[in-house]
């Protein structure tokens, strides 16, 4: 996790505390970043009821009778969450960054933002153009704003790049696909380019 961002009101540790209470609920692979984080300061989750996962956008939950979510943009304005504008601006400069960046709400009220990048392996390009050389056409599948997108695979060597997706969309690429997929949320473990 690289950036805590509470609003004015809350202490990255409320912060920090109210988004582990969701996220140790979550399987999501950006679900453990946050986790390790609360655990490093030795945070202890609340109690969340009424979890409910949407696939690829965020989650929502009842923490001490509050409704709480943690998410995307995209899962705030499909959940009627209207952004005051230097948060959109704050989203924007983040994901430019290469940084992947989930909103946290409780009520109807945005309460911060946390962030997270990865470090690719120095190794990511050549494993990339071995892999080309072996015949493989590289294809990279992502949930993330086009921006992180670009900022991450800036020098990385790809023969389509994809965006904001969801898992559902990313299984019907593949599905009508035949080449071979690089995907997980520009995570690229399968390939091991980061760490």
């Amino acid at each position: 996790m690289t950036h805590n961002e509470p609003r004015p009101g809350w202490s990255e540790e409320e912060l920090l505390r109210l988004a582990f209470s969701l996220e140790n609920l979550s399987e999501h692979p950006l679900a453990a970043a946050v986790v390790g984080a609360a655990r490093e300061r030795r945070l202890a989750p609340d109690e969340i009821t009424a979890f409910t996962v949407f696939s690829g956008l965020g989650v929502r939950g009842v923490c001490n009778g509050k409704v709480v979510r943690l998410g995307s943009a995209r899962f705030f304005a499909e959940q009627g969450l209207k952004l005051e504008p230097d948060v959109t601006e704050r989203l924007a400069t983040l994901a430019a960054g290469g940084v992947s960046a989930m909103l946290l709400a409780q009520e109807e009220q945005v309460v911060g933002l946390l962030g997270l990048a990865d470090e690719l392996r120095a190794s990511a390009p050549a494993a990339l153009v071995e892999l080309r050389q072996m015949g493989i056409r590289l294809v990279l599948l992502s949930g993330d704003r086009r921006e992180t997108v670009a900022a991450v695979t800036r020098n990385l060597d790809f023969d389509l790049i994809e965006a904001e997706l969801l898992p559902a969309d990313k299984t019907a690429v593949m599905a009508l696909s035949s080449v071979s997929v690089v995907s997980n949320a520009l995570r690229l473990k399968r390939l091991r380019l980061n760490d």
